[in-house]
């Protein structure tokens, strides 16, 4: 899965006081089965976000939410012995996401006090 973010891409400050849409970021993912490309997207984001990394976290969070059932459905197809295509034994994700901050809050467990 590739993913990545374009934070607040169209602003635009003549037009901002009519226009909300150009101060949303958007982003955009491609995910990919054996080399094959399964399900791409690119939208606008529906929240504002504050920071470059809030727009990118929001990115890897939506790509996420499509890429976690395509496992699931990949894994209980194996289990059924339905014939899956893979060159490695165990059906997983590698996330290619650039920014360091959103890495680090996607994978670093915080618990609040």
């Amino acid at each position: 899965m590739f993913v990545d973010a374009s934070f607040v891409g169209d602003w635009d400050p003549s037009n901002a006081l009519t226009n909300r849409d150009t101060a949303r970021s958007c982003h955009g993912y491609m995910i990919l089965y054996n080399g094959c490309l399964v399900a791409p997207k690119s939208q606008m984001q529906t929240d504002i976000a504050l920071s470059t990394t809030e727009a990118e976290f929001t990115g890897l969070s939506s790509s996420l939410r499509e890429t976690i059932p395509i496992i699931r459905l990949l894994k209980e197809m194996r289990e059924k012995k339905f014939p899956i295509i893979a060159t490695t034994a165990e059906i997983k994700c590698k996330v290619f996401e650039d920014n360091s901050r959103a890495i680090e809050l996607a994978t670093v467990f915080k618990t609040r006090p």
